[in-house]
């Protein structure tokens, strides 16, 4: 295949779009490497996929230092890190990478990092031209698996692993509790490991 065809945009792909944070001052999308990405593609090697298809978007918002660009890309493909090894092939590493969009309007909006919500239906129809998943399934499950945990017998005697250590602990001080009375018996009131002198023998 030509290399016009192997880059070709497949129909119905998934966009995503990052914002990226990569080394080198890039003026604007003309300059030898982001043109590169934006109308050829990237070979990211044979392991990871070999040439990517060109970037859809590719826009320079910002310059944080006069060593490094802020830029925005979109892509229609999914290769591994394909992003971080899109930039990196044309000697343009990424120091910051994150998805700030997904499909065609889908956005973190006000969520902040770690959390999630699930999609409306619109939203999976129109953005990600999918059919939506009915949910009630999993929550079946999630209440199955919840009421066989309930349902699930005790350990030996009743008791739990944690109660197993402060049964073991409570008998651990009680034997320490026995010799060190034992102790006390053997040498008066001293406490002390130390042999008795003769002058306490002679007491005896």
């Amino acid at each position: 295949k030509s290399h016009e065809d192997m880059v070709g945009h497949g129909s119905g792909a998934i966009t995503k779009t990052y914002e990226a944070l990569i080394m080198g001052h890039h003026g604007d999308t003309t300059s030898e490497a982001l043109r590169q990405i934006r109308t050829r593609g990237v070979d990211i090697g044979t392991k990871y996929g070999g040439w990517t298809k060109p970037a859809l978007s590719l826009e320079v918002l910002d310059h944080p230092t006069p060593k490094s660009t802020l830029v925005s890309i979109t892509i229609a493909e999914g290769k591994n890190r394909q992003v971080r090894r899109m930039f990196h092939g044309v000697q343009s590493g990424v120091m910051h990478l994150h998805r700030s969009k997904f499909g065609e309007s889908l956005d973190l909006g006000t969520l902040k990092e770690g959390q999630w919500r699930i999609l409306t239906d619109e939203e999976v129809i129109n953005s990600l031209h999918w059919e939506p998943r009915i949910l009630q399934q999993f929550s079946s499950s999630s209440r199955n698996l919840q009421s066989r945990n309930s349902k699930r017998k005790p350990g030996p005697r009743g008791s739990s692993s944690s109660s197993r250590r402060r049964r073991r602990s409570a008998s651990s001080h009680r034997k320490k509790g026995t010799s060190d009375s034992n102790r006390q018996r053997d040498s008066g009131s001293s406490l002390s490991n130390r042999k008795p002198s003769k002058e306490n023998k002679t007491f005896r």
